[in-house]
């Protein structure tokens, strides 16, 4: 398998992943307000398996270290079973990501949901081993939370704001009003905090897959491919679901699928790659000797950034919050400096 060699190049991974987890959701804004997310994500999907195999079979069988298949060979079953569970809640965390970002668009889902999920596996790291600095590790994870109250208040703020503006053009009665003001704004956020509380479980059942002991763990490219095989499997069943009983709109049938475009089709399975490149290099990152890795806490960090990156995408390319009104720019402003600062201070809080 190839992995870094020397701490320059595990910081240039770590920059790599950051970009990568940040910007995947773009191609899902790429393919425009007519594809749905659910047929977007059948390709994202098939994204994630295809990059993970080629990764697998490509860099994971090449160098000096163990290979792909002879990991395979002696992985314990239990970890691949960890690999695969692993993959299976993701997904269902990231549907609904992706289905908070066609509501709220990025600037507002990926705070929410993400920041709540990195919040939450700080915690747990430092409860585990009560190592780093107390102040700087909660204070940081204070400002995220933060973050996400503010994001929250941006995206119901944006919502009535236009709800009012709406109604205003259309002379519609003043009772109407309130109807729009609550639409889109408080759901978008109520799917993102579902998604973070999913996200947050997925640490724990990555752990155990890389973990040894009386069986050997699964390297970063055998569990790429046994997630990508969870998150596969997962999007047949979860849907299956979502087409039918939809987050937002009406039902659509499978066949719309094979409908779309083939530009719908590739930015599916781009956006699949991305988040797939990112991932292993994430875990390639943090599977390397300490002498020559960045840290946790570090680390932890540069999951923080990709957050930001997501939210600038929103904010400055894709005009999310353009037409919102004033305290919707404010409360997402303060956001977006709240998670800025609080990335600053777990990555300043050295030994988780």
């Amino acid at each position: 398998m190839i992995f870094p060699t020397t701490q320059e190049t595990t910081f240039l991974l770590a920059i790599f992943y950051l970009v990568c987890l940040g910007s995947w959701a773009n191609t899902y804004k790429l393919t425009g307000s007519k594809w749905r997310f659910e047929l977007y994500y059948v390709d994202f999907a098939i994204g994630v398996l295809a990059a993970a195999l080629i990764a697998a079979f490509t860099l994971g069988s090449m160098g000096p270290e163990l290979s792909f298949l002879d990991n395979l060979a002696i992985a314990g079953k239990r970890q691949m079973a960890y690999g695969m569970a692993a993959g299976v809640v993701f997904n269902l965390a990231n549907l609904l990501l992706v289905g908070s970002i066609s509501i709220s668009g990025m600037a507002v889902a990926y705070p929410v949901a993400m920041g709540l999920a990195m919040t939450i596996g700080v915690a747990v790291s430092y409860l585990g081993d009560k190592t780093g600095n107390t102040a700087l590790l909660f204070g940081g994870s204070g400002l995220a939370l933060g973050a996400i109250v503010f994001a929250a208040l941006a995206s119901m703020a944006a919502a009535r704001f236009r709800g009012t503006v709406a109604a205003a053009a259309a002379t519609v009665p003043k009772g109407n009003v309130k109807a729009s003001k609550a639409k889109g704004g408080g759901k978008g956020v109520l799917v993102a905090l579902i998604a973070g509380l999913l996200m947050a479980g997925v640490y724990p059942l990555l752990g155990m897959a890389r973990a040894g002991g009386s069986e050997i763990g699964l390297g970063p490219y055998a569990l790429a491919v046994f997630a990508g095989i969870g998150v596969f499997l997962s999007t047949l069943v979860f849907n299956l679901y979502f087409i039918n009983l939809p987050i937002e709109g009406a039902p659509i049938e499978l066949g719309d699928y094979v409908k779309g475009a083939f530009s719908h089709h590739a930015l599916g399975l781009l956006g699949g790659a991305i988040w797939l490149a990112g991932s292993l290099a994430h875990w390639i990152t943090s599977s390397v000797p300490s002498e020559i890795g960045i840290g946790a806490a570090r680390g932890s960090a540069f999951v923080h950034g990709a957050i930001l990156l997501a939210m600038l995408w929103g904010l400055l390319v894709w005009r999310e919050f353009r037409g919102a009104g004033g305290a919707a720019a404010l409360y997402i402003a303060v956001a977006l400096l709240m998670m800025t600062a609080g990335a600053a201070m777990v990555s300043l809080a050295p030994g988780l």
